[in-house]
């Protein structure tokens, strides 16, 4: 493992990179993922609060209870389809990977969402210095599920055999 944590799988595909590679690859993410954030979450807002309205007021008595489920089930198949990335992230052109080089899937891309809002409910000071320290700019939440957030357009400079386990999908 590198110097991050040792339970946390490790990127090791990006000691392999130059340093030019992998500013491309992390260029503005941490900004980028921040902006993308916002976004996401003012789209789940949007839909809990038009599906509140639809069910006659219903989903707003719920909204405590809507609110995660919308956003569960918007980064389940947003993160674990084919993309890889959120509306938001789209916009700013990052995706999330897998370090193992695995594709994603609903199951992690729910799994993203569960650990991503406990790490924010309740370690949130925690989260934010570990994504200013973490070497390749990854959060808690991506340091225990083994993801990171690269820029989309950088992603066409790793390659499959940078990958410890399956690897990249070829034309992915």
């Amino acid at each position: 493992m590198t110097k991050e944590f040792e339970f946390a799988s490790s990127p090791v595909f990006m000691e392999k990179l130059s340093i030019e590679q992998m500013g491309k690859i992390l260029e503005s993410v941490r900004r980028k993922r921040f902006l993308a954030g916002l976004i996401d979450e003012v789209i789940i807002l949007t839909i809990s609060i038009l599906i509140g309205f639809l069910s006659l007021g219903i989903g707003l008595l719920l909204f405590f209870l809507l609110y995660p489920v919308v956003g569960l089930i918007y980064y389940a198949f947003t993160l674990g389809g084919d993309a890889s990335a959120t509306v938001g992230m789209r916009i700013f052109n990052i995706k999330l990977i897998r370090v193992d080089g695995r594709a994603m899937d609903p199951g992690y891309g729910a799994a993203f969402a569960v650990l991503y809002y406990l790490s924010i409910s309740f370690l949130t000071p925690f989260v934010l210095v570990v994504g200013l320290i973490s070497k390749y700019k990854r959060f808690l939440h991506d340091i225990v599920l083994g993801t990171i957030v690269i820029n989309a357009s950088s992603y066409s400079l790793l390659r499959k055999s940078d990958f410890p386990s399956e690897g990249i999908k070829e034309g992915a």
